[in-house]
């Protein structure tokens, strides 16, 4: 037996020119509400990482960095 879950964004976030993501590209996880995805619209992250990672890191985060989160808990 499996379990499937279909998880769709509003209407208002779908664009014929390019794809919304639905999930941050720092911290992995879904987009929770709207005010994720405005932010997700302008920096591809969650409100959450926006905060912590991408205002206090503007200029750096211009030029492309990124944190680097997803790679931190794995053990070797």
């Amino acid at each position: 037996m499996s379990i499937s879950t279909n998880i769709t964004a509003p209407k208002m976030y779908w664009d014929s020119n390019k794809a919304i993501p639905h999930t941050c590209s720092v911290c992995g996880f879904l987009l929770r509400d709207d005010r994720d995805f405005e932010t997700a619209k302008k920096t591809s992250t969650c409100c959450e990482c926006a905060d912590i990672y991408y205002y206090p890191n503007i200029d750096a985060w211009e030029s492309g960095w990124r944190p680097n989160l997803r790679g931190k808990n794995e053990s070797k």
